[in-house]
């Protein structure tokens, strides 16, 4: 006999006595949906733990960002996030420029790592690569090219062919030079420079968007809790987990929904049958 009792407000109070119970409340992501992490007290009131429950599938808030300049502009980029200098993951896509950060999906892919670390309170750093699909050497190449040819146009013009031109200045301030350098006075040294910076600029992540503005979270009641081809508790028999309220999240792509319904299937399947068993 399973026994919980849920807090409705500060008063009152609701026992609930049950053979078996389905706990699949969802997490805390999309608050507005009614998901406000309540199954996770009730998880932990049945003898459960929790890993720390973050943000994931978010937007990445930067630290002064350098960007700012650049907010609207959508792009093509490589993510890679860094936790205390450790590589912790990287993807590729669309990225979108706003005046708090980055968004798009690359950014919500990898934005896990970020919101663990700074949980614990650990730097993160991300990097971009604003020429994910162009070969290493292709825009040394063209602004050698330029400069041979001595190009009298600035190096803003001469970068229009690779960037959107709100991004361009960024770039340049960061690489340390001035929009109306012109391109035949690019020495090897500012040139190097500036490739670098647009493969590799760099970014202080300060914080995520909060849990209304995340598609799912990041942790939940410990899988090493849970009777993987039943999902019944190890904790107390009879109970069920499902779902979001899980320590499990996938990346972008319907894996977070396919996971709710296969193991919300199995939980129900389980919760049935007349050994708790598949």
């Amino acid at each position: 006999m399973i026994h919980a009792v849920e807090s409705i407000s500060a008063k009152e109070t609701l026992s609930i006595k049950a053979d078996k119970v389905i706990l699949t409340c969802g997490g805390m992501a999309a608050p507005v949906l009614g998901s406000d992490g309540s199954g996770y007290t009730l998880a932990k009131s049945l003898g459960h733990s929790l890993v720390p429950v973050v943000p994931a599938l978010v937007q990445l808030r930067v630290k002064n960002n350098p960007l700012r300049q650049a907010a609207g502009v959508r792009t093509d980029g490589t993510v890679s996030i860094y936790e205390n200098h450790k590589f912790m993951g990287a993807d590729t896509g669309e990225l979108q420029i706003t005046d708090y950060g980055i968004s798009g999906i690359p950014v919500f892919q990898v934005s896990r790592h970020a919101a663990k670390a700074l949980y614990y309170k650990r730097p993160v750093k991300a990097e971009i690569d604003f020429l994910p699909e162009i070969p290493l050497g292709t825009m040394a190449a063209v602004l050698r090219y330029k400069r041979k040819k001595q190009d009298k146009s600035s190096i803003m013009k001469a970068m229009l062919g690779f960037f959107h031109k709100k991004l361009i200045p960024c770039l340049l301030k960061n690489a340390g030079m001035k929009p109306d350098l012109k391109i035949s006075e690019l020495n090897e040294p500012l040139l190097q420079s500036l490739v670098h910076t647009c493969r590799h600029f760099p970014l202080t992540i300060s914080d995520t968007n909060g849990f209304e503005h995340a598609q799912v979270c990041a942790g939940g009641v410990r899988l090493t809790e849970i009777n993987a081809s039943t999902m019944e508790s190890l904790r107390c028999g009879g109970l069920y987990l499902a779902g979001e309220i899980l320590d499990a999240d996938g990346i972008c792509g319907g894996y977070n929904l396919q996971w709710a319904w296969t193991t919300g299937y199995l939980a129900g399947l389980s919760a049935v049958s007349d050994e708790g068993r598949l």
